[in-house]
């Protein structure tokens, strides 16, 4: 069994330690998380196998779906029999099997999602075919008949599954690793930090400082964004920006110019303040840049 050892990353920007996910996190809850994630990745692993054995007798096709599903199952099984080590501070534990096969999943199940409105008739495969990551299989061959009516059946029934698995798997994968109260210090913290900078913003700072319930409410949601993205100053961006589309909030940016004015202020020293730490890229840019636009919409 490999060991890997979950080392934590540290910065010298102390402000925005934070944006490094340096929190602490329950380690107990770290080890269920990836418990159930590897009990999860097993059901996945059987069903691969037996979607690949509906299609022995196709030889057109078969060598392709074998590559394709074995490549994944020796994924999910270098996964599964990985022992980690979880360091007592905050490192993404899921970070090794994102890069194996997070985006493979998602992929599956997202193309699932999107046809599963028609999933339950047998004709989905004809009139919407769309191709399924991470096994495909060529739908002009069953416009043709290529596929007899019988395995069409099972080729659905499994897709079914497969799309139960693959939500199961990305749930497990957004379980916040994270206290919600610990991460609504830390969001605090660096507000107070670049406020403390601007003079004159006291409305906008009150704003922002008083509408940490939006932030308990949507925390989860924060978090899938944080796993899915990789990108830890969502956090932040997402939040903002749902202070911005609040309902009452909305309407006090409509009807103060220079509220609006204080927060477009914020949002420029935070941009800085990210860039300092060395963690702007164009996708935080371009979330920051929307933040900007929305603001600017109100």
């Amino acid at each position: 069994m490999k060991a890997v050892k979950i080392k934590v990353k540290t910065t010298k920007n102390h402000d925005m330690e934070f944006l490094k996910m340096l929190t602490e996190v329950n380690k107990n809850k770290a080890l269920s998380i990836l418990e159930k994630l590897k009990k999860k990745l097993t059901e996945y692993k059987i069903l691969l196998i037996d979607f690949i054995k509906i299609f022995e007798d196709y030889k057109k096709i078969y060598l392709q779906i074998k590559l394709t599903g074995e490549k994944l199952i020796t994924m999910i099984d270098d996964f599964i029999h990985t022992d980690f080590e979880i360091n007592d501070k905050y490192k993404n534990i899921i970070e090794i099997f994102k890069n194996q096969l997070f985006l493979e999943i998602n992929t599956t199940k997202k193309t699932l999602d999107n046809i599963s409105c028609i999933i339950d008739s047998e004709d989905f495969l004809l009139t919407s075919w769309k191709p399924i990551s991470p096994i495909s299989f060529c739908a002009k061959m069953i416009m043709e008949n290529y596929i007899n009516n019988d395995d069409v059946k099972k080729i659905i029934s499994s897709l079914k599954l497969t799309l139960n698995i693959t939500t199961d798997i990305e749930q497990i994968i957004c379980e916040p690793l994270i206290d919600k109260e610990e991460m609504l210090k830390s969001i605090k913290y660096i507000l107070d930090v670049i406020t403390s900078k601007i003079g004159r913003c006291d409305e906008a700072v009150n704003i922002l400082l008083n509408s940490t319930s939006i932030f308990s409410d949507n925390y989860e949601k924060y978090y899938k964004e944080f796993i899915i993205s990789d990108n830890s100053q969502v956090f932040l961006t997402s939040f903002m920006s749902d202070i911005i589309h609040d309902t009452k909030i909305k309407k006090k940016l409509h009807s103060k110019l220079t509220i609006r004015s204080q927060l477009r202020k914020i949002i420029t020293l935070l941009r800085d303040k990210i860039k300092e730490s060395g963690l702007l890229n164009e996708n935080v840019s371009d979330a920051i840049d929307a933040l900007i636009t929305e603001l600017s919409n109100v």
